[in-house]
């Protein structure tokens, strides 16, 4: 675990909850919020960032601003689309030092939530490019 006593939510917004972040700053974001791979010296090889909008907003999501999403009790789809920035692993090696590729894009969200917060990010929904 990359932080002590670190809860689900917590380690859900360290990993996909960034208020303001470009594409071309995918290595530092990684590094700074210390996403690795979950093998020892690994990278992790996609990861979705939620940007420009708050924690109210993704709370939202796991209660009526989302809905049940294929049947699955814990899964919800946002309503609304998030603007999203992936950052994909470049290259095929996923030990470090990583390096990777980010793109913008403007889609619904699909996260999995505990106790009314976001514990997981599933997938992108219905992604639109910009």
């Amino acid at each position: 675990k990359a932080i002590p006593n670190e809860s689900q939510y917590e380690k859900f917004l360290r990993q996909h909850f960034v208020r303001k972040m470009n594409p071309n700053q995918c290595d530092t974001m990684m590094k700074l919020r210390k996403i690795y791979g979950d093998k020892k010296m690994t990278c992790k090889v996609t990861n979705t960032f939620i940007a420009k909008t708050t924690k109210k907003n993704l709370k939202k999501v796991c209660l009526n601003d989302g809905k049940a999403y294929n049947n699955k009790k814990n899964l919800h789809i946002s309503n609304k689309p998030f603007s999203l920035i992936t950052c994909k692993l470049k290259g095929n090696s996923q030990n470090r030092p990583c390096s990777y590729r980010g793109s913008a894009s403007y889609g619904k969200i699909v996260i999995a939530c505990e106790k009314n917060l976001p514990v997981h990010f599933e997938r992108e929904h219905l992604k639109i490019n910009r």
